[in-house]
């Protein structure tokens, strides 16, 4: 066997995995059948790369959902060791009051302390809600688009493909106007759209300018992010960007927990 027709049969063989029929088995109208290595451009590699990107989309909804575990555990710990400070400072005068015989400061001090212990459980089930951002006004332009490509509605890997891609855009184009962001969009995704509509025209998707985006929301690779005591942390630059609102958003409403951003992260480093 010649080393062409061993690539032949590979072409094959990856072809019939995806779906494809050799004409000897092809049921349908004979004219329309078409080889195993053009079956692969037209419909198996969009398929491929539409089914790497919805694993991908999985990945990254399991990233966000570990972070958000971990922001909210360094958010809980710091709210139940404060809390237990407190506690022990007015247990401590609980006792001073009954040696002195003060049954009036006692009882006050009991109602501190159900005050605080309610406070805490309040302040901890705030702290597990998640930041739900306002939703944006929608421009017309974008309205228009969507009506015009009605997958992105129904498909939610063609979706999350565009708003990758959408995103990818805006950091890297920061003077574009919606059109100009919509045009990037279409330039990424549509050519796969047209791939899975239309299994006739062979065609491949397209990059945005510069690459493919990173649907994780911000920078893939990781960078050294200097704290507010000078630390330096390994960290990616959306995560160090998540965890200093969460500090921020923490120390307007609880200014006791953290004595600082260093303070802060290393709770939620913690194992």
């Amino acid at each position: 066997m010649t080393e062409t027709e061993t690539e032949t049969d590979d072409v094959e063989e990856a072809a019939r995995a995806a779906g494809w029929k050799p004409l000897s088995e092809w049921r349908g109208d004979a004219s329309k059948h078409i080889p195993a290595d053009r079956y692969m451009l037209k419909v198996a590699a969009p398929r491929r790369e539409l089914e790497e990107l919805r694993n991908k989309l999985s990945e990254m909804e399991t990233h966000h959902s570990e972070r958000f575990a971990r922001l909210s555990h360094a958010a809980e710990v710091a709210i139940e060791r404060a809390s237990g400070t407190r506690i022990d400072t007015i247990r401590a005068a609980k006792e001073q009051a009954i040696a002195g015989g003060d049954v009036k400061a006692y009882r006050e001090l009991e109602r501190i302390e159900d005050d605080e212990r309610v406070k805490t459980v309040k302040d901890v089930r705030e702290a597990r809600a998640p930041v739900v951002p306002a939703a944006p006004v929608e421009l017309p332009e974008t309205t228009a688009w969507k009506r015009e490509n009605a997958w992105f509605e129904s498909d939610p890997v063609l979706r999350g493909a565009a708003l990758a891609a959408y995103a990818y855009a805006q950091k890297q184009y920061p003077h574009f106007k919606e059109a100009d962001l919509l045009r990037e969009v279409d330039r990424s995704v549509a050519p796969v759209v047209r791939a899975m509509r239309e299994p006739a025209v062979v065609t491949q998707p397209r990059a945005p300018r510069g690459g493919m985006p990173d649907i994780e929301g911000g920078s893939s690779s990781k960078q050294i992010d200097p704290g507010a005591g000078g630390k330096l942390y390994n960290l990616p630059a959306d995560e160090m960007a998540d965890c200093r609102k969460a500090y921020a958003s923490l120390k307007s409403k609880r200014p006791d927990l953290f004595k600082d951003f260093d303070d802060y992260m290393t709770t939620y480093l913690e194992d």
